[in-house]
């Protein structure tokens, strides 16, 4: 390929969109070797989200780390890295308090998540019209007038603050592709906004190249102003449009299911592409969301078989029920693709040290490490358990000598005679170790001593230790529970969708011409496509549920 002008690939569910890209990127790099001089790369390659960019750059591309990056990275990176309105977002809104905003709102997340509702600030909603406005590329007399006036306060406290807000990183960016690439390459187009393509197109252009990947069947962010069409405009052109033609994912009997959904979708174009040839299994579970037990008696049976599953909903809301049974039972469970999410993520890794490696720390007793002895006492709550100063002693201790091991006469002083603890409290905790005991008694009497904001997370982890053992926790959950949102880009060897959809989805789904129609088509069948193996379906909880 003679990388010159605008080229487009469609990349339907499975068919290695990332790895098509990588190869490409290999080839540029391989003929373009001077472009890294100075400071520049072969190919510059642009994803919507942080995990999409993350898969990407997992791909080891010759070219440099920070030339594979969200366009936003990339667009605030060309600018000079400004500093984010963000952070002094509270100086805007003491100036401005009939149109302040929340936090949550000013924040550049640098990540794209799914549709997210408007805060209760009272220039919340003034602001996501703001950002849809401009992503839409809206000419400015047609905003509201509501929209106008806060836009016009938000833009003169940015500009005598010297910062950028989220949707400047891509408005402000500069019309050169960053880096100096010979070629531009994009991936999940379909989910790029109208000033997005439009700054790729800027970007392709002064590169001289642009190669676009995605595929509009998988679209979910309509609601933010994606326009997916813009991947079939060159479909005629053979030189200039192809389709991966061969899943690696989708067996034959998902990829039935899936297509026959597909086709409802309107404007339907074909882009076919061929299943594993696999058989695979399409089958029906008698669970509703919030009455999930047969759907996680399923989910525990695939993971015993050493299968991955996906638990998925449409909305957010609706794993809730999900979460709570599977805490309830003590079942490890995990979503690596939005690892953020705590309620979904409650074992894993995050800032500050995890429960689980409390817990591990804590069972190690009672030779412990200064460093394990530390770590199981520092949710503790002084009140009821450690006497004053404690906890300071034993962090640097630990700090000073983390390895070294507990003897029993430290032990007895520190604890025993209640230099260290309470010693009602340590009597409970220390007879497990000196007597053994069920394990069930002694992370209810360390629980009791936590802080508040610690207990909740421990009883799951704690009754996930009791019930699989503590080796349970260093152990990746092969169980995922998520939205479609949250699951996209990534695949399992087992789905289990959940048929049902919000009120304002089920507004637009009854309404078989209209783009809310569509979008729950997409989204059910970006959640279908995700399975390699096995599709359950489960059953609707109420009307407001699509027919699978």
């Amino acid at each position: 390929m003679d990388y010159k002008g605008n080229y487009t690939v469609i990349g339907p569910p499975g068919t290695g969109k990332t790895t098509y890209m990588a190869k490409r990127v290999q080839r540029v790099a391989e003929t373009h070797p001077h472009r890294t001089i100075a400071g520049g790369t072969p190919a510059l390659v642009c994803s919507l989200t942080k995990a999409a960019a993350a898969q990407a750059a997992g791909k080891s591309m010759p070219v440099p780390k920070e030339a594979v990056a969200t366009m936003h990275a990339h667009g605030w990176r060309a600018q000079g890295s400004p500093p984010l309105a963000e952070v002094a977002v509270d100086e805007f809104n003491k100036a401005h308090p009939g149109l302040a905003i929340s936090a949550s709102t000013a924040k550049s997340d640098d990540d794209v998540i799914g549709p997210q509702g408007v805060g209760s600030a009272p220039g919340d909603e003034y602001a996501a019209e703001y950002h849809h406005m401009r992503h839409a590329c809206t000419p400015r007399h047609q905003w509201d007038s509501g929209v106008q006036a806060w836009a016009l306060k938000w833009e003169a406290w940015k500009q005598e603050a010297g910062v950028c807000d989220f949707t400047d990183m891509i408005d402000k960016a500069p019309e050169e592709a960053p880096m100096d690439p010979a070629v531009v390459f994009v991936d999940e187009a379909q989910d790029m906004s109208k000033l997005e393509f439009l700054k790729l197109r800027q970007w392709g252009k002064s590169a001289g190249a642009m190669v676009t990947v995605g595929d509009p069947y998988q679209a979910l962010y309509k609601w933010r102003g994606a326009h997916p069409e813009y991947l079939l405009d060159d479909m005629g052109d053979e030189e200039r449009f192809g389709v991966l033609s061969q899943s690696y994912r989708v067996p034959g009997a998902i990829h039935a299911r899936a297509m026959d959904w597909i086709r409802n979708i309107n404007g339907y174009t074909p882009l076919d592409y061929k299943p594993t040839p696999e058989p695979g299994l399409v089958d029906y579970c008698g669970s509703d969301f919030k009455t999930p037990y047969s759907a996680i008696d399923l989910a525990q049976e695939k993971v015993a078989e050493g299968k991955s599953v996906m638990m998925i909903t449409s909305c957010n809301y609706m794993t809730n029920p999900i979460v709570h049974e599977l805490r309830s039972q003590g079942i490890p469970f995990s979503n690596p693709w939005r690892e953020t999410n705590r309620n979904w993520n409650p074992i894993g890794p995050r800032k500050g040290t995890s429960m689980a490696s409390r817990v591990q720390a804590l069972m190690a007793g009672p030779r412990w490490t200064m460093k394990q002895f530390h770590l199981w006492t520092s949710c503790m709550q002084v009140k009821g358990l450690l006497n004053r100063g404690a906890r300071q002693e034993i962090e640097s201790h630990a700090q000073q000598f983390p390895t070294m091991v507990i003897n029993d006469e430290q032990l007895h002083n520190w604890c025993y005679r209640g230099d260290m603890f309470t010693p009602s409290r340590w009597d409970l905790i220390w007879n497990h170790f000196q007597n053994g005991g069920d394990e069930g008694e002694l992370y209810k009497n360390w629980i009791a001593g936590m802080k508040p904001e610690s207990r909740r997370s421990a009883a799951f982890v704690t009754n996930i230790a009791r019930v699989s053992g503590v080796q349970s926790l260093t152990e990746k959950p092969k169980l995922h529970v998520g939205t479609i949102h949250s699951f996209k880009g990534g695949e399992a060897d087992v789905v289990i969708l959940f048929p049902d959809i919000s009120y304002a989805s089920y507004e637009g789904y009854i309404n078989p011409t209209s783009e809310g129609y569509d979008s729950v088509i997409r989204g059910f069948y970006v959640g279908m496509t995700r399975a390699s193996q096995e599709l359950h379906l489960c059953q609707p909880e109420g009307k407001l549920a699509v027919s699978l």
